[in-house]
């Protein structure tokens, strides 16, 4: 059975192919004529030459000159090493194909050199988006190289690399895309974003489609949700805890919404799975409204059912209290209402009328006139009368509010 890939296993999968479709691309270097493009981030954490290259040499994300360097004689073994950070997956054997890199004619003097030019470019094409190297390689690239390539520690490997990633964004280097929540600047990678939320998936990969950031939608969010995205973003990894701690309400709330705008399923079921350990009637009464406010209806649903499975202690709590006349009556007519009998329910409506905890005996014509009172027939129709044996039948139809609403007895 084939076990699902890492997230830094897919994510370098799919640096692969954008790569191969010649996207987000922001340096480009020549072989004999041939052209090559890659991701400078990329480079630069996983082949620590780049690294310096790109620190020292000025290549700036903005600096045109720089969008293009044709390779010389004299770094031309150097050069070729930016590819061999994209792969990462070990070629079963070194000699692979070299068709695509061999020029239109070729004499036989020049063969064997251009051979181990050939694979060394491929081997390290190879290394650059996969991280690993093949057991055997006709040219030398250890010096370039560092100096855990195993298989066996191709996560460990991977992982550096998104480490190194994030200290690229938190240092603001090699960044080539920057956007704004409120009054905060946040500076990325688009490679990175890319492949992590979809949202950036869709605004970089797909511009046919006319997509542009919304910030009438995404300024209702703290800047430090968004923060905690982008740690997501450049990790796969989200501690709720800490992500609590950080928020000004100490919950999930801003982080969950963050995830929901900025299309990342991901992290929105991992706050909702930690959420669901500790469900309890303070977490209902903090979500509710949040959760029907803004769409988040596996987050609803969640709610809707420990409300259920815990009716009789949730009425009279101020979060049942608060519920909207269709959100009560979505609740009495599911089937995983948990009650000892109908009478149960009728208390609720009463209940959430009254809008106590309690019964408070009025007048007729108060009860009648209260907005709630309103809705009384609309809920009291999802009474199952007929599995109420006949006193408790009587007791409840010569309630007040039976009374004040006749249609209903």
């Amino acid at each position: 059975m084939a076990t699902a890939a890492t997230f830094t296993e897919y994510s370098f999968a799919q640096f692969a192919e954008i790569r191969n479709r010649k996207e987000l691309c922001d340096f480009a270097f020549e072989v004999d004529g041939k052209s090559y493009f890659a991701h400078k981030v990329v480079l630069a954490a996983s082949i620590p030459y780049f690294e310096q290259l790109f620190d020292g040499s000025g290549c700036h994300d903005d600096d045109e000159d720089n969008s293009a360097a044709p390779i010389s004689p004299s770094n031309e073994v150097l050069e070729t090493l930016l590819t061999f950070a994209y792969s990462g997956l070990k070629p079963e054997a070194s000699a692979v194909a070299t068709e695509n890199f061999l020029p239109p004619m070729v004499g036989d003097a020049d063969l064997e050199a251009l051979l181990q030019q050939r694979e060394l470019l491929e081997t390290l094409l190879t290394f650059a988006y996969s991280g690993l190297k093949p057991e055997a390689s006709a040219v030398a690239t250890e010096d370039f190289l560092p100096s855990m390539v195993g298989n066996t520690d191709l996560e460990a490997l991977l992982q550096q690399r998104f480490a190194k990633f994030d200290h690229f964004r938190r240092s603001e280097k090699l960044c080539d895309f920057t956007f704004m929540i409120k009054d905060t600047v946040f500076s990325a990678h688009k490679i990175i974003l890319a492949t992590s939320i979809p949202l950036f998936a869709d605004l970089f990969l797909r511009p046919d489609q006319s997509n542009v950031l919304d910030y009438t939608v995404l300024n209702r969010l703290s800047p430090r949700a968004v923060r905690t995205l982008l740690q997501f973003a450049y990790s796969g990894e989200f501690n709720p805890t800490s992500a609590m701690q950080e928020e000004e309400g100490n919950d999930l709330r801003g982080v969950i919404l963050a995830a929901k705008l900025f299309q990342v399923q991901k992290l929105e079921e991992m706050c909702l799975d930690f959420l669901r350990q500790r469900l309890n009637a303070d977490v209902v009464q903090q979500y509710w409204p949040f959760a029907h406010a803004n769409d988040l209806f596996e987050l609803q649903e969640m709610l809707k059912s420990y409300m259920c499975a815990n009716f009789q202690e949730f009425i009279g709590t101020q979060a049942f209290l608060a519920l909207k006349t269709a959100e009560l009556e979505d609740l009495l007519v599911r089937d995983d209402l948990s009650v000892t009998s109908e009478d149960d329910v009728f208390r609720a409506i009463v209940s959430w009328v009254d809008n106590a905890g309690t019964y408070r005996p009025s007048s007729t014509r108060n009860i009648a006139s209260t907005g709630r009172a309103e809705a009384f027939p609309r809920l009291f129709s999802r009474l199952r009368i007929c599995k109420l044996s006949e006193d408790c039948r009587e007791q409840i139809l010569s309630h007040p509010l039976c009374k004040a609403h006749f249609d209903c007895a």
